[in-house]
């Protein structure tokens, strides 16, 4: 409801087949794709549910003059990104990870890693690109790509929409491609007509052979061919005569079956996704199933093999006396070499590779196997074993044999909120008698910041003292990176409002469609109201020396002392209280605390939510009947009441946490992680989602014999440096930590779609991990670079994201949190500078471990 006010419709039509009604407006506000869709949705449920016509809106946006180029470009990215992904999902992997760039107000420059198929669709994009621009923001743009990076051929198999000849490494043809021998093919005939006897076909029907005329001989029932390959007889009489496949040739113990070949072994992935037609490939058997077909005297010995690059289904039709010795040389973790015909199975709906010329035996392909050939070895501080459900993928052994293999002296065992990987770690190293390789026995935590103050800085200052109750609207979450737009403040003296201060700050820029969705406020009403250098010296003067009062205070405190700084105006920290934190020490019993839950619950009105004058209005009446409250308590100072406000255990279930790293460093820090998680189980386990949550304070309490990290994307410290937060509360937080973590950027490209916050590219994940490293050297704090590992190789990538979409994550792509080696993590850093990399991958991480 809250779009149709900014949209004028200018005329409506039918498509030609009356499937689509297409809604031609003009648009005031800039919305992002999503918004447009959901708007589609509603006008095609609510008015064109019976009549099978879909609405589909043609939008042309008229916005301020705030509005340039470059503004339109860094609001409108992910749309673009999205629009583009909807024709091909393919297309959303390539620009998710590009840089939008717009020079001189009139060039779009797109720069993105180098591939075959971008190039291809090159000369669509752009006139995509130009199309959108001009006719929906009347800018006549010049599109130009840019491309970085060598190209590394990447298949997604079984795509509909993949363009084969483009990511083919191999470009030659079905006609360039030694023939199938003829013999093979007379063979895989008949293995068509026995296969046709169970109701699939083992090749297209276009091939199907012709069927052969039962013949009698010796009074048995069955079929005879010239060839003498196979004579299945009824079972009645002596034994039929056949010649099987499966090799059992003495003199060549590799060959399972057919016959050997010399073909040119090639990567699966290297054929195209459909394509058919006669392949030479090196894997290793994932998966194999044997089913007996319906006349009783074959079977179908099916595996799945993969090189690593991709991943194929054999069929073999084979008599029933040759299963036993298929299935004890064709099983999982075999690694063979394949010629064989690919084909489209029209039982399974999938190309596969049914007529098989040979099978022989092989080695595994140790050029995969990743080594650590590093001559220093880092340590690895953060590692997920199974024993973090649903998330952590690795055997516990496999991981400990793989840090082992690698030559790394030791590696942290860091589960989620549990110890339970600990006796089989330790009897890892007891039973085998280990003495050169330390386990460091540790756990991610969930951590419940519970001693930040709700009143600071409380001096002597009286509850009845004059106070100034605030309120700011702002463009977003950061208060050096996002603006102010509204200021609103009431003044109250002796318990009584005596003066109020209300004013619109303009931003100097467009105000997010989400922003003014929340709070009302558009581009129109700011403009013209004064910037925050003219607005914020009189709200200063009207706080004098009062003490502050808001609702989340720590929020709008950092917001206005961020602001008084930038434009250089004196001022001393703040007196402030948070009736947030007072609500929960008084209605225990409810759910949240939201302002307008707690207005309604002390009958407080609240008109105009997300209005900053209304808002400070509100909280300055709950903040007069909490004054009430407290003297019921005898409490009159800012100090007593303070000390009247602590969480109970109930409260801290229900707080936000963030993850932190705990490590034991000796018999007393294992001591205090076990009571810790212990009361982080029995006395704060609770909240949305059910965690076992750690007060700061208990860990505090309990520090001795612990070394504790920043953890990752959603520890605390990352958190604040993602939120722009100012440079009191970073310290606050970097205060707390023995160390500091940074992770490889591809961990955290789950942010390219949050919108709230300005990351889009890897160079913007690559900044956040630099101011890490940067107040690590301001506050002298150890940073480590972490891979926060959940699977060994970069391949089972897939099967957690199989894990999270199962789990109900909305956003659930591949995400590379494998074990990385040291020469693997050093390139991961290599854009801080060879030195820092080496400090933070291997110096700080093996002292960590020391």
């Amino acid at each position: 409801d809250s779009l149709l006010s900014f949209i004028t419709v200018n005329r409506l039509a039918y498509s030609k087949d009356r499937k689509f009604l297409y809604i031609y407006a003009d648009l005031t506000r800039l919305i992002d794709r999503e918004s447009l869709l959901r708007m589609e949705r509603a006008v095609t449920e609510q008015f064109l549910s019976d009549t099978g016509i879909t609405a589909q809106m043609i939008l042309h946006f008229s916005l301020p003059d705030t509005y340039t180029l470059s503004a339109i470009v860094d609001e409108y990215r992910d749309s673009l990104v999205d629009e583009l992904a909807e024709r091909n999902p393919l297309y959303k992997s390539f620009l998710k990870k590009s840089v939008f760039r717009v020079e001189e107000e009139k060039d779009l420059i797109i720069e993105m890693e180098d591939n075959p198929l971008v190039r291809l669709r090159e000369k669509d994009w752009k006139a995509h690109f130009q199309e959108i621009f001009r006719n929906r923001f009347d800018y006549d743009i010049h599109v130009m790509m840019a491309y970085t990076g060598a190209y590394e051929p990447k298949l997604i198999r079984n795509h509909p929409d993949t363009v084969t000849a483009v990511l083919q490494t191999d470009s030659s043809t079905d006609a360039e491609r030694p023939p199938f021998d003829e013999d093979v093919r007379k063979d895989d005939a008949a293995e068509a007509a026995a296969a046709a006897e169970d109701g699939q076909d083992a090749a297209p029907k276009k091939e199907a052979p012709k069927k052969e005329t039962p013949k009698k001989e010796d009074g048995k029932k069955g079929f005879t061919r010239a060839s003498g390959k196979l004579n299945a007889g009824s079972g009645k009489g002596p034994g039929t005569v056949r010649t099987s496949k499966v090799s059992r040739n003495a003199d060549d113990p590799n060959l399972i079956y057919g016959r050997n070949f010399d073909d040119e072994i090639k990567s699966i992935s290297s054929y195209g996704v459909n394509e058919e037609g006669t392949m030479a490939v090196k894997g290793c058997i994932i998966a194999t199933d044997v089913r007996e077909m319906r006349n009783g005297e074959r079977s179908i010995f099916t595996f799945a093999m993969t090189d690593y690059t991709d991943s194929i289904q054999v069929k073999l039709f084979v008599a029933n006396e040759d299963v036993e010795t298929l299935t004890g040389k064709l099983k999982k973790g075999q690694w063979i070499r394949l010629k064989g015909l690919a084909q489209y199975d029209t039982y399974d709906k999938e190309v596969s590779i049914r007529n098989v010329q040979g099978i022989t035996m092989t080695d595994p392909d140790d050029t995969r196997r990743r080594m650590d050939n590093a001559l220093e070895k880092r340590v690895e501080l953060h590692c997920h074993s199974k024993f973090s459900e649903k998330d952590g993928l690795a055997d516990l052994k496999g991981l400990l044999d793989t840090a082992r293999g690698w030559g790394h002296k030791a590696m942290a065992l860091t589960d989620h909120g549990y110890l339970y990987g600990f006796p089989e770690a330790y009897h890892y190293l007891r039973d085998r008698k280990i003495s050169d390789f330390k386990v460091i026995y540790g756990v991610e935590g969930y951590l419940v910041d519970d001693t930040k103050q709700t009143i600071v800085r409380p001096e002597n200052r009286a509850l009845n003292d004059t106070c100034v109750v605030f309120d700011l609207e702002t463009t977003g979450l950061s208060p050096v990176n996002d603006r102010i737009i509204e200021i609103g403040a009431v003044k109250i003296e002796n318990g009584q409002v005596i003066d109020r201060f209300s004013s619109f700050v303009d931003p100097g820029r467009p105000i997010p469609f989400r922003i003014e969705n929340l709070t009302g406020i558009s581009d129109a009403m700011v403009k013209g109201a004064g910037t925050i250098e003219e607005i914020l010296p009189r709200f200063r003067a009207f706080i004098g020396d009062a003490f502050l009062v808001a609702h989340n205070a720590e929020f709008d405190v950092s917001f206005l002392s961020q602001n008084l700084k930038q434009c250089g105006i004196p001022f001393e920290p703040f007196s402030y209280a948070d009736t947030l934190g007072i609500a929960h020490a008084f209605l225990r019993h409810l759910k949240n605390y939201t302002l307008d839950t707690v207005a309604k619950e002390l009958n407080v009105v609240l008109e105009n939510h997300h209005r900053a004058v209304d808002d400070a209005e509100c909280c300055a009446m709950i903040f007069l009947k909490f004054i009430r409250r407290f003297r019921e308590q005898d409490i009159t100072l800012l100090k007593d009441a303070q000390a009247f406000i602590k969480p109970t255990p109930e409260e801290i279930k229900k707080m936000h946490s963030h993850h932190v790293i705990i490590l034991v460093k000796n018999e007393t820090g294992r001591v205090n992680l076990y009571k810790t998680v212990s009361d982080s189980l029995l006395t704060y386990y609770g909240g949305r989602p059910s965690r076992p949550r750690i007060p700061k304070s208990l860990l505090q309490e309990r520090r001795e014999g612990l070394i504790i990290g920043s953890a990752c994307s959603m520890g605390e410290l990352f958190n604040a440096v993602l939120e722009g937060q100012t440079a009191e509360e970073i310290e606050r937080i970097v205060s707390f930590y023995d160390f500091l973590e940074v992770q490889p950027i591809g961990n955290n490209q789950y942010l390219y779609h949050d919108n709230k916050f300005d990351i889009r590219t890897p160079q913007d994940l690559q900044a956040l991990n630099r101011k890490i490293v940067e107040l690590g050297e301001y506050y002298h704090k150890p940073v480590c670079a972490t891979g926060d590992v959940h699977f060994i190789d970069p391949e089972d990538s897939i099967y957690r994201t199989i894990l999270q979409a199962g789990s109900g994550y909305k956003e659930s792509e591949e995400t590379p949190l494998y074990f990385r080696t040291t020469d693997e993590m050093l390139e991961e850093f290599s854009y801080l500078g060879a030195e820092k990399a080496y400090e933070i991958v291997v110096k700080n991480t093996n002292m960590i471990a020391d």
